[in-house]
């Protein structure tokens, strides 16, 4: 079936494809027709402007005549600027002819030659005169054949505005007249181009389809699981006769392969039921790993609180002792009845306070304890016995040789979805190598009981890799343990 909408997708994209070049087609006659359009726009707009120019040539010769008869007459100097001014626009416009590459016309040629060497020879002998000063009688003559000159200057220019007028409109005309032909014809290609595309897709759509009808047969066959239907022929068409290729080569296939599913299927059966036995121990085995660690206890603990309690009693410190035992039986209380993998921060926080009250006793004015805590506790869930033994830790290796003045700081803190926790003591504090070989390599040489490695131990077996174990510390400047443990199980 997905060989057969594969193949309709084939026929609907010839279809597309054949659509798709009867529009480019059309759409590059209509770009064709409006370029030439434009070009004869442009060319309308050109013969116009020339026409508005040339027109006005006899208006400037009349005012161009009496500029220099003024000037010839009264010697007025503004006389002779607007003439050499107007003699220079008369040249502009002249120029236009000469500029327009297309201009083929005799009879517009004949008229601006004449009428440019007409201009060539006033401009000479005006000048002539001009520059003489005081007119003798030589110039007097040639102020008159400059007049006369004028007059047929102003003809010549006339006829020339007629001329250029009379080829202007024919080359429009031509113009446009070719411009309708090429359209018609763009027009003719488009329909003929239209009908051959339409024919050769019914062509090929006639014997496609028949051979896709008979794929569509096989197919519903085929879903009716009867797999020794008969093989497809071949067909001319090359990309159809690859479909069919492949359709009788699924059927092989999928022949093939149920026989197969059917004899994978019991071993596979098999293969899950001991994936799911191991699956169980290796979960059972986790679970006793993390209990074991976790019911793990420090027995000298016990046995110094024990005698601590003894010579309490002894001394009389009744409301002491009664504290003692209280916190003392928290403590075991807490250890006894843990049976889940998590705890609240808040059963954790009591149990440790109750740990530092009977270590305070013991210690008196060696140890001083200080929480910080800027965490809600109800809703943080971490393993139990965590925050215990980093202070055992501290207590026992950290502050070991401290007489006196002791401190140990535990503080927590959230930082976005992580809890922060942090065990500080101004102790004896561990060398380089020595944390870098209890954090890279293992090494707990000094640890024993409920300890760091303890701790290390249950945290990757709840956590895996997301979390955080670090130790900060120098000799003589005391040591931190920092965890960083997420606030939701998973």
């Amino acid at each position: 079936m997905n060989l057969l909408k594969k193949f309709k997708n084939s026929i609907k994209r010839i279809i597309i494809i054949n659509y798709i070049f009867v529009v480019l087609t059309i759409i590059t006659g209509v770009v064709i027709t409006n370029w030439i359009q434009i070009i004869i726009d442009d060319k309308h707009h050109q013969f116009v402007d020339v026409n508005g120019q040339i027109a006005n040539l006899p208006i400037l010769i009349e005012r161009n005549k009496i500029n220099f008869t003024n000037y010839i007459r009264q010697g007025r100097i503004e006389d002779l600027k607007e003439y050499q001014l107007l003699n220079q626009e008369i040249a502009k416009k002249l120029n236009l002819i000469n500029t327009d590459k297309s201009m083929n016309d005799f009879t517009v040629m004949s008229y601006h030659g004449s009428l440019e060497r007409m201009y060539m020879a006033q401009n000479k002998l005006s000048n002539n005169i001009i520059e003489s000063g005081l007119l003798t009688l030589d110039d007097y003559d040639s102020f008159l054949y400059v007049s006369e000159l004028f007059k047929y200057m102003v003809l010549q220019a006339n006829h020339l505005t007629t001329s250029y007028l009379d080829f202007s409109s024919n080359e429009y005309t031509k113009m446009t007249q070719k411009s309708k032909q090429i359209q018609a014809f763009i027009f003719v290609g488009i329909i003929i181009l239209a009908c051959i595309s339409i024919v050769i897709g019914i062509y090929l759509l006639g014997g496609i389809f028949k051979t896709l009808n008979t794929l569509s047969v096989q197919s519903k066959l085929l879903s009716q699981k009867k797999w020794d239907i008969e093989d497809l022929k071949k067909v001319p068409y090359f990309e159809l006769n690859n479909v069919i290729q492949a359709f009788n080569q699924m059927k092989h296939n999928i022949k093939h392969n149920i026989e197969e599913l059917k004899q994978k299927s019991s071993l596979e059966k098999k293969l899950h039921t001991e994936r799911l036995l191991n699956f169980e121990k290796e979960k059972l085995l986790r679970s006793t790993q993390i209990k074991s660690l976790q019911m793990q206890m420090n027995p000298h603990f016990l046995f110094n609180t024990l005698n601590m309690i003894s010579r309490t009693i002894k001394l009389n410190k009744t409301e002491t002792s009664v504290q003692l035992i209280e916190s003392t039986s928290n403590i075991l209380r807490y250890n006894l009845r843990m049976k889940n993998n998590y705890v609240f921060l808040n059963e954790e926080l009591s149990a440790l306070k109750s740990y530092v009250y009977v270590q305070q006793q013991r210690f008196q004015e060696r140890i001083h304890f200080t929480i910080k805590n800027e965490v809600s506790l109800q809703k943080i869930e971490l393993p139990p016995l965590i925050l215990q033994p980093l202070v055992e830790n501290a207590i026992v290796h950290g502050l070991s040789n401290v007489v006196k003045g002791g401190k140990i700081i535990i503080k927590l803190s959230v930082d976005s979805n992580f809890l922060n926790i942090s065990v500080k003591d101004n102790g004896n504090g561990m060398s380089k190598i020595e944390v870098e070989n209890f954090l890279y390599k293992g090494d707990s040489s000094k640890s024993n009981g409920i300890a760091l490695n303890n701790i290390k131990k249950r945290l990757s077996l709840l956590y895996g890799n997301n979390y955080l174990f670090n130790i900060n510390s120098s000799l003589g400047k005391g040591t931190e343990v920092q965890l960083i443990l997420p606030t939701k199980r998973g």
